[in-house]
């Protein structure tokens, strides 16, 4: 089983477009109901902070 899928049936990759704060506290909540987080956009200095913050280990990339 990879890293990016869950024993648990019917977890979700999730990737969060904008970690400002509504992003980043709805994708720590899935992520505490078991949801992998594989990526956030975060622009600002505030965003790639809050990201560092509740989302340690999701790694920011830009969005295309």
């Amino acid at each position: 089983m990879s890293e990016r899928t869950s024993a648990r049936p019917g977890r979700l990759g999730i990737g969060v477009v904008g970690a400002g704060r509504v992003g980043a506290v709805l994708a720590s909540a899935l992520r505490s109901a078991g949801h992998v987080l594989v990526a956030a956009s975060a622009v600002s200095e505030a965003s790639r902070d809050r990201v560092d913050a509740l989302l340690p280990g999701v790694p920011v990339l830009p969005v295309d």
